[in-house]
């Protein structure tokens, strides 16, 4: 991954944080609803930004983080990494991508 470690660990809190604010059972019902949606053509990638979306939602410093921080060295690409990264190594939210 191109994200710094320090990067990776911050945008990992943000993102426990929204899923703590919302529960992995509402994520799991926008799981199943991208699904239906003719519209999305990637949904484990729509998943992921939405899922970073949710996270700048719920705390304002994760919009500056994202916007300041990880867009000055890394582009959409290299953040899908480290989202599917993370969505792979945090359990819960791994049986929803199933």
């Amino acid at each position: 991954m191109k994200i710094k470690e320090n990067d990776y660990k911050r945008l990992s809190q943000y993102l426990e944080q929204a899923i703590s604010h919302c529960g992995i059972g509402y994520l799991e019902d926008h799981k199943l609803n991208l699904k239906d949606d003719k519209r999305v053509k990637d949904i484990n990638r729509r998943f992921a930004f939405d899922l970073l979306y949710l996270a700048g939602r719920v705390n304002k410093e994760c919009r500056y983080f994202i916007s300041d921080v990880l867009y000055q060295y890394i582009n959409n690409d290299h953040i899908y990494t480290a989202l599917k990264h993370f969505i792979n190594n945090y359990s819960p939210l791994y049986k929803a991508r199933s």
